[in-house]
C-alpha cells in the first residue's frame, strides 16, 4: 500500500486509526465526513440536484453489537475501490471540497461496500481486525504488511436487492470498552452538534440563517441523517434553561462576516441576542458556545473559542455558530479540534476577539439588568409584606413598624432609579440612528420589563389573615403591638408575651423569616 521506495512502520496505523482519537464515537463524525462527501460528488455527477436528496443512515443493534453506516452518494467505481479505501491517510480527497480528506476515518470498521452510479458491480472489503490489531502490537512489521495481512477484497455481481449506488461501512462485535459506539442517545446529542444536520422547524430562527446565508452566496450544507429510523437534527431551539432551572428565550439573531486584512470573507457567525440573565445551565449547557464548523461540520467543541472572550465565563453565556468559508483556505488539523497555522487563522481570531468583546459587553448589560430587576423586585416583595403585617397588625410595636416603612422608602428609591435605567435602555432601540449593538440592547430590557410585568401577574393575591385583629385600627403615632391582636390574653399575659417576641426577634436578628415563623407559631398556639 505504501509508495515505491516507502516503508512506514505498522505505529503509523494506530496512530491513524485507533490512536488519533481518545474517544471511539468521534468515528461516527470520520464516516459522516466521508459520506457527506459521497453526496456531494453524486450532486457534482447530477445523480442529485440537491445534498438533501442524499441521505447517511445510520443502524445501531447493540443486542448483535453492530453498527452499520450507509449513505446513498456517487459510490466508488469498482476500478478504483482498492486504492481509494486501502490508502490509509493519502487521500485525493481534495482538503477545500471534501470534509474527510485525510482518509483516516476507513480503517476503523470491519467491512466497506460500495456500488458506484452505473455499475452491475458490489465491491467489497473486509478487514480482520483482531490480525490487524496483533500485528500493529507486534514488532518488525511494515504498514503495507499489515494492510496485505487484514484486508480481503472481493468484488460481485450486484443483486436486485441493492441500491443504485452507495457506501456502506459494517463494525461487527463491538468491544465493550467502546461500548459508546453502541449508546444510541450519545450517539444522537454527539451528532446533533457534530453533523452537517438541518436545524429542526421548531427552532423557529432557522429560517432567519438559511435565509442569511443563501442571501449572501455562503454554502450552508445540509444533508438528511438519519439513526435507527428517526431524522437527527441540529440540537438548537429558542427556549433554554440557565440556573436554578430558570427559561430564557432567544430575543433575535445576530450575524457579521469575519474579513481578513485585505477585506475577504473569512468567515460567517450568528449568535443569538437573548436575555442574557446567565449562563447556560443543566443539560441546556450543552448549547452554549459559539461553535465552530467547515463544511458545516463541527471542528472543536464548545469552549474552542472561548480564550477570544474578554472573561472566558462569557462563552458559557451564548449560542451560536461561525462558519469558516471555503475560500479561507484554512486546513484542519488531524484531530479536527482546531486549524493549522496559517496567517489567515491568526486575521480570523483577531476579527472574533472584536465579536467576543461585544458579547461580552451584553454579558455586562445583562448582568446589570439582573441587579436592576434584583432591586425592583426586592422593593415589592417587601411592599408586599409591609402592608400584609400592617393589615395583620403584626409589628412589635409603632417603633418596629416606622423603622420598616423607612426601609422600604429606602428600598422605593433604588427600585425607581432601576425602573428608569431599564426603561432608558428600552428606549435606545427607538431614538434616530441607534446602532444594530443598541437595538439589540434595547430588545432585551424590553423583553426584561414585559417579563417581569407577567411575572407580577401571575403572582397570587395577598391571602386574608387567618384571624382579624380584634383591635380597632390606629395609626402609627398610637402605641401598637402585635400583643393586641390576642385578645384572650390579659394585659400582663400580653406584655409577658411582647418580652418573648423581643427576644425572639433579637436571638434571630440575622434570620428574620425564622423570628417570623416562630412568632406566628406562637400567636397560633395562643389564639
Amino acid at each position: 500500500m505504501a509508495q515505491p521506495g516507502a516503508v512506514f512502520g505498522a505505529s503509523i496505523l494506530e496512530t491513524l486509526t485507533t490512536g488519533m482519537y481518545k474517544d471511539p464515537i468521534i468515528i461516527y463524525r470520520e464516516y459522516i465526513q466521508n459520506a457527506c462527501d459521497a453526496i456531494d460528488q453524486a450532486v457534482r455527477e447530477g445523480l442529485y440536484e440537491e445534498q438533501r436528496q442524499g441521505s447517511v443512515h445510520l443502524f445501531v443493534d447493540c443486542d448483535r453489537r453492530y453498527v452499520a453506516i450507509e449513505d446513498n452518494g456517487a459510490g466508488v467505481p469498482a476500478a478504483k475501490f482498492r486504492r481509494t479505501v486501502g490508502d490509509i491517510a493519502n487521500s485525493s480527497k481534495e482538503a477545500n471540497k471534501d470534509k474527510g480528506f485525510r482518509g483516516i476515518g476507513r480503517l476503523a470498521g470491519l467491512a466497506f461496500t460500495t456500488r458506484a452510479a452505473g455499475e452491475s458491480v458490489v465491491s467489497r472489503l473486509e478487514c480482520d481486525a483482531v490480525r490487524f490489531c496483533a500485528m500493529v502490537n507486534e514488532k518488525g512489521h511494515t504498514a503495507a504488511e499489515v494492510l496485505d495481512a487484514a484486508f480481503s477484497f472481493s468484488a460481485e455481481d450486484a443483486k436486485k436487492k441493492d441500491a443504485a449506488h452507495f457506501f456502506r461501512v459494517e463494525l461487527y462485535n463491538v468491544k465493550h470498552e467502546a461500548d459508546a459506539l453502541l449508546d444510541k442517545d450519545r450517539i444522537r446529542s454527539y451528532l446533533s452538534f457534530v453533523a452537517p444536520a438541518a436545524y429542526e422547524n421548531s427552532f423557529y430562527q432557522s429560517g432567519l440563517i438559511t435565509g442569511y446565508a443563501a442571501k449572501n452566496g455562503f454554502p450552508l450544507d445540509e444533508y438528511r441523517i438519519v439513526l435507527n429510523s428517526q431524522p437527527i437534527f441540529k440540537a438548537y431551539r429558542t427556549n433554554y434553561h440557565y440556573k436554578e432551572g430558570k427559561q430564557d428565550a432567544i430575543q433575535d439573531l445576530t450575524f457579521k462576516e469575519l474579513k481578513g486584512a485585505d477585506g475577504t470573507v473569512l468567515a460567517w457567525l450568528w449568535y443569538a441576542r437573548t436575555g442574557f440573565y446567565g449562563a447556560l445551565a443543566g443539560k441546556d449547557r450543552a448549547l452554549a458556545g459559539i461553535r465552530v464548523r467547515v463544511g458545516n461540520i463541527q471542528i472543536g467543541d464548545e469552549d474552542t473559542l472561548r480564550p477570544f472572550y474578554p472573561e472566558a465565563r462569557f462563552a458559557g453565556y451564548v449560542l451560536g455558530e461561525l462558519h469558516v468559508l471555503p475560500s479561507a483556505g484554512l486546513r484542519p488539523n488531524a484531530r479536527r479540534d482546531y486549524f493549522n497555522a496559517d496567517p489567515q487563522l491568526t486575521q480570523l481570531e483577531a476579527t472574533f476577539r472584536e465579536v467576543a468583546k461585544e458579547i461580552g459587553k451584553l454579558c455586562r448589560s445583562g448582568s446589570e439588568m439582573n441587579t436592576y430587576l434584583s432591586d425592583i423586585r426586592k422593593h415589592e416583595k417587601e411592599k408586599d409584606e409591609f402592608e400584609k403585617k400592617s393589615e395583620e397588625n403584626h409589628f412589635l410595636d409603632a417603633e418596629a413598624r416606622q423603622k420598616a416603612e423607612d426601609s422600604l422608602k429606602t428600598l422605593e428609591k433604588a427600585a425607581k432609579s432601576a425602573e428608569q435605567k431599564l426603561k432608558l435602555l428600552a428606549e435606545m432601540g427607538t431614538q434616530e440612528g441607534a446602532s444594530d449593538f443598541d437595538a439589540g440592547l434595547a430588545r432585551i430590557a424590553t423583553a426584561r420589563l414585559n417579563a417581569h410585568k407577567e411575572e407580577r401577574k401571575q403572582q397570587p393575591k395577598l391571602s386574608a389573615p387567618k384571624e382579624k385583629a380584634q383591635c380597632p385600627k390606629k395609626t402609627q403615632d398610637d402605641n401598637v403591638r402585635r400583643t393586641d391582636n390576642l385578645s384572650k390574653l390579659s394585659k400582663k399575659e400580653k406584655k409577658m408575651v411582647d418580652k418573648i417576641y423581643r427576644i425572639v426577634t433579637k436571638t434571630l436578628v440575622d434570620d428574620p423569616a425564622a423570628a417570623e415563623r416562630v412568632i406566628t407559631a406562637i400567636e397560633d398556639a395562643l389564639r
